[in-house]
């Protein structure tokens, strides 16, 4: 007898194994046939001021007029490059002020537009230029001043926030330069004749320094004949009676002042500080009749 009673039980158990297998997964299946109903999912991604990286400026040196300086930056904005919009800069002494009305060609250079580029995904390469006129500050070698050079570079993004890096200090070199009108014309002068003394050449100075001058020349020609050198003579007033300094080929240095200017034209001259030196020219007793030409070399040199 009790081996049919677990017999008759087997089929039971069986049946009920399957009902809850059943169950179970049809559970299941209604979960995952009630997952079709769909969910957008929206975020606003804030914005971020953009930053500038090391600005690189080189040791300035002038070399005429004006010169070109720049300075290079990258500026990072980690919402995509396409987010900066702008960059200024300043280029400016630093025992001076600068900014946008304060231009000044002596010591403040304001760039109101730096040249971008694309970098990378998220960062642009950013140049910034002046030209640097003549009279800028010397902060190196004679006659410098207080203060330092450097450049701040300001980018902006296209929210308008705004990040500012400086360059390292740099230094602007001292430099000596002078221009000077290029005819001087005695006119008709006869044997044993001096010219007047109201021959004149404009001497002026093109650079961020006091300068003095150094005159030397040439024996002026007429075909095979010669006018020598040392029947000129020059000074920084007139030179009535015959005085002042004999030309020669040699170098001399001849004190004339000039001070540094501070504006970069005057008039017909490039600069507000400039001087007239006279000229005068004697004839021989004795010399060929022609139309005599040379040349007569007037070079700035430091201040005496």
């Amino acid at each position: 007898m009790p081996p049919r009673e677990i017999s008759r039980l087997i089929p039971w158990i069986t049946i009920l194994a399957t009902c809850l297998m059943v169950s179970f997964w049809g559970m299941v299946v209604l979960k995952e046939a009630g997952a079709g109903t769909g969910v957008t999912p929206e975020v606003n991604i804030d914005n971020v001021t953009p930053s500038v990286g090391t600005v690189y400026l080189a040791a300035i040196t002038l070399t005429g007029a004006s010169t070109t300086v720049s300075g290079t930056t990258t500026i990072t904005d980690n919402n995509g490059w396409g987010d900066i919009s702008s960059a200024t800069a300043t280029l400016y002494n630093s025992a001076s002020t600068c900014g946008a009305g304060d231009a000044n060609a002596n010591w403040c250079y304001y760039i109101t537009a730096c040249t971008l580029g694309v970098s990378t995904t998220y960062s642009r390469l950013a140049t910034c230029s002046a030209n640097v006129w003549f009279v800028a500050e010397p902060t190196a070698g004679t006659s410098a001043v207080a203060g330092d050079w450097q450049m701040d570079i300001k980018a902006t993004a296209a929210s308008s926030t705004t990040a500012t890096a400086s360059s390292a200090t740099t230094d602007v070199n001292s430099y000596r330069s002078s221009d000077v009108t290029a005819t001087l014309d005695y006119g008709t002068v006869g044997l044993s004749a001096t010219s007047s003394d109201n021959n004149t050449t404009s001497v002026s100075n093109m650079g961020n320094i006091p300068i003095d001058v150094e005159i030397h020349g040439v024996d002026m020609e007429s075909g095979a004949y010669t006018l020598i050198i040392d029947r000129q003579k020059f000074s920084s007033t007139t030179l009535g009676n015959w005085v002042g300094t004999i030309a020669t080929s040699t170098h001399q240095d001849y004190d004339l002042l000039l001070a540094k200017p501070h504006a970069t034209t005057t008039g017909s001259f490039k600069s507000n500080k400039f001087d007239d030196i006279y000229w005068m020219i004697k004839i021989p007793t004795l010399q060929q009749k022609g139309a005599y030409t040379g040349t007569n070399t007037v070079g700035a040199i430091d201040a005496l």
